[in-house]
């Protein structure tokens, strides 16, 4: 009787998907800094778009003049907004960490343009996020 070597297709299979699995996890072990950097820029991506919708809101509810928190080119923290923004956000978000006595976001609007600039200064991993910046 002649047995051959030899591995079958499912036994292959089964250690490929246990190497694959493995790589998987060493992945997710060695880069949580980089994850949780993401997942904090998610969050200030998401601060941004609801402090973009409250200053449009208030800009519009004014007949798109400039809300007096914001002046012309100069980048003021979004906490000088939050008496004129509490009627459109319950409550102002806050940056994960630049958010040590204000908001860590920043706003402006251009005069002439009428358009308002919002971005979040302390985002992590070179990436910049802004709204109409």
């Amino acid at each position: 009787m002649i047995k051959d070597k030899g591995f079958t297709m499912i036994e292959l299979l089964v250690v490929v998907g246990i190497i694959i699995i493995l790589m998987v996890a060493l992945i997710i072990v060695m880069t949580p800094a980089e994850r949780i950097a993401g997942a904090r820029n998610n969050q200030r991506k998401a601060h941004i778009n609801t402090i973009y919708a409250g200053l449009e809101e208030l800009s519009l509810y004014n007949q798109g003049e400039v809300p007096t928190c914001l002046s012309e080119f100069i980048a003021v923290d979004v906490i000088s907004c939050e008496t004129e923004l509490s009627p459109y956000i319950v409550n102002i978000p806050v940056d994960p960490i630049c958010g040590n006595g204000n908001t860590g976001y920043e706003a402006k609007m251009d005069n002439v343009t009428k358009r308002i600039g919002v971005r979040a200064p302390c985002a992590e991993g070179e990436e910049i996020i802004a709204g109409d910046w």
